[in-house]
């Protein structure tokens, strides 16, 4: 279970288990991101038009338990993390899918990177996972500049893969397998 903490970043499960509610600071903050990214950015928050939103998300935030994570900066809330899609065994996952969402007043703060690696870290040094994915809107180029950063590749476009605004969306597929982030930490190693 991630409970990290490094300086001033700090991950915290979002709930403690699936009979919880959501805090109103999680709610709040959770429903911002959704009106910033126009509840746009990921599958699970596509509602129909009888959905109550706010049922919708909790139902998502529930079934992704215990990998849905509330993200500070210096205790101020900050984004949200997650995981899906996981692959494998329960007692040997194999890999999953990484979900970020920050608000829009961090986008550029270097944290957000420094979140991302602690993520990956923990995946790959505490869980043992062979695959991380991540899927990025196209157009979404400071999001896709992250992801290289990072060391994760670039392995195919879905065109059309989402529906923003009652248009077709594409999306890049990006992974970072295990040998990968090896190399990358070799690298950094060496470069210190």
């Amino acid at each position: 279970m991630l409970g990290l903490t490094e300086g001033p970043i700090i991950f915290e499960p979002i709930i403690q288990d699936r009979n919880q509610e959501l805090s109103v600071e999680s709610a709040d903050l959770l429903g911002k991101l959704l009106v910033q990214h126009q509840a746009s950015l990921f599958d699970d928050f596509y509602f129909l038009p009888s959905d109550d939103p706010a049922q919708q998300v909790l139902k998502t935030v529930k079934t992704r338990h215990p990998y849905f994570w509330l993200v500070r900066f210096n205790h101020q809330p900050a984004g949200f993390l997650y995981l899906d899609n996981w692959y494998g065994r329960a007692d040997k996952p194999y890999s999953c899918d990484a979900h970020i969402m920050f608000d829009r007043v961090f986008w550029g703060n270097p944290k957000i990177e420094v979140a991302c690696h602690l993520l990956i870290d923990y995946l790959f040094e505490q869980m043992g996972l062979f695959r991380i994915t991540c899927w990025v809107a196209t157009k979404n180029v400071p999001a896709v500049r992250l992801l290289q950063r990072l060391g994760f590749v670039r392995e195919g476009k879905a065109r059309g893969r989402v529906m923003v605004k009652g248009q077709p969306q594409s999306e890049y597929l990006y992974g970072m397998i295990r040998p990968d982030y090896f190399n990358r930490a070799n690298a950094l190693q060496k470069a210190t």
